[in-house]
């Protein structure tokens, strides 16, 4: 009899309380969102529609149970419980992104790993062709990570990353050039 309630169970919907947390691409859309201020950058940078992103933080907001958004001003700004999830979601995404990295380093173990981030355009015109001598060379795993330059601040802020190639010009305090 145990086993026929917990099937029934599967089947009621749950409340704000029970729900399993967001997945990562709707973490990833949040955050896009928030860092680029623009639902069309954040669709961007993000690959997906203007509409998708919509659709996924409505439903984001669905399902934590609460305003992320005011949207009493352009461009929308969160409210204070939504900087708070913001704040949050940001460390779950470095998190699962450590993770990633563990892992390629454990499938890998044999040699180092170098984490690189650069923009789109720079890493299919420079960076994996320089990089290939480089692991077979000297037996480096490399993964590279590419966002629109808009996002710099956001990944020297949140990412954890050995080499960095990007475009000039670049100002910011926490660029040592």
């Amino acid at each position: 009899m145990r086993s026929q309630l917990r099937c029934v169970a599967c089947f009621v919907r749950p409340t704000h309380e029970e729900r399993a947390m967001p997945d990562l691409r709707t973490l990833e859309t949040f955050r896009a969102f928030v860092d680029t201020g623009s639902v069309s950058r954040a669709a961007q940078r993000v690959c997906r529609t203007q509409p998708q992103v919509g659709r996924t933080l409505t439903a984001l907001e669905d399902e934590v149970g609460f305003q992320l958004f005011d949207r009493s001003s352009r461009p929308f700004g969160l409210t204070r419980p939504g900087r708070e999830y913001y704040l949050q979601a940001l460390q779950v995404l470095s998190a699962a992104q450590a993770l990633e990295r563990h892992a390629l380093r454990a499938r890998h173990s044999a040699g180092p790993h170098v984490h690189v981030f650069t923009t789109p355009f720079i890493a299919g015109s420079i960076v994996i062709d320089a990089l290939a001598p480089l692991e077979q060379e000297l037996g480096l795993t490399v993964s590279i990570d590419s966002r629109a330059h808009v996002d710099m601040e956001s990944w020297v802020a949140n990412e954890v990353f050995d080499v960095g190639v990007v475009g000039f010009p670049i100002a910011h305090p926490a660029f040592e050039i």
